[in-house]
């Protein structure tokens, strides 16, 4: 089973709080159910069985849009659970081209997507039309791989602890790729895994600070429990 955040503050959010018991609950199935992309397939058997009821679009006020009879979509889902998506990591890929596939990507990916991965982004939907000759020769032209040395002393720069090593051996290893595209600045690159490491950092901090409220919670549950019990 799949793992997904959830905003504890919810339960202060006057749109939740004016929800009614049902309402309440087919929000919460709605975000179990949904899909990696926040897409939800309407199987209304199986709500009439869990929830007693087929939830009315108009409860969630927007944060539940149909995109096609049967299809449900959460907008702001994708932005939630992942921040900013990066092409070149394979689970987002995956949402990209889910959410590209419901004719969704225009109006959705620049939100999602960090304005130098969208730049990323722009430039390989450019090189579609460029013959794979003219590409072949602009990628020898322009792109010149970097030195490990080069890589540290960029990522110095810009306070930025990196394996100069790591990082060339890494796109070494993808024939200097972003995804299927010929890399065009190594730079960018670098500036995107320091992005990259500063997300994770910070979901490990909301992480563990979410762990540490529930430990001091269960902590003053059980003193409570033994003053009652004294």
């Amino acid at each position: 089973m799949s793992k997904r955040f959830t905003a504890t503050e919810k339960w202060d959010d006057p749109w939740f709080f004016e929800l009614d018991g049902m309402g309440k609950l087919s929000w919460l199935y709605l975000l179990d159910k949904c899909d990696h992309a926040g897409i939800y397939d309407v199987n209304k058997r199986l709500m009439e069985v869990y929830l007693g009821v087929v939830p009315d679009l108009s409860w969630f006020k927007g944060r539940v849009v149909e995109l096609k009879p049967g299809r449900w979509f959460i907008p702001k889902f994708i932005e939630f659970q992942y921040g900013n998506l990066n092409p070149d990591n394979r689970v987002h890929k995956s949402i990209l081209d889910r959410v590209k596939k419901e004719g969704l990507s225009k109006g959705l990916i620049r939100g999602l997507i960090a304005p130098m991965e969208m730049e990323m982004v722009m430039d390989m939907e450019k090189d579609k039309n460029i013959s794979p000759v003219s590409k072949e020769k602009g990628k020898q032209r322009n792109f010149q791989k970097p030195t490990p040395d080069e890589v540290s002393k960029y990522a110095d720069e810009i306070t930025f602890v990196l394996n100069g090593q790591a990082f060339v051996d890494f796109y070494e290893s993808k024939g200097w790729r972003i995804g299927n595209q010929p890399m065009k600045d190594w730079k960018a690159a670098v500036r995107t895994w320091k992005r990259r490491k500063q997300d994770e950092q910070h979901q490990k901090t909301n992480q563990r600070n979410n762990i540490e409220s529930q430990s001091d919670a269960g902590s003053k549950f059980e003193g409570l429990s033994r003053k009652i019990e004294v």
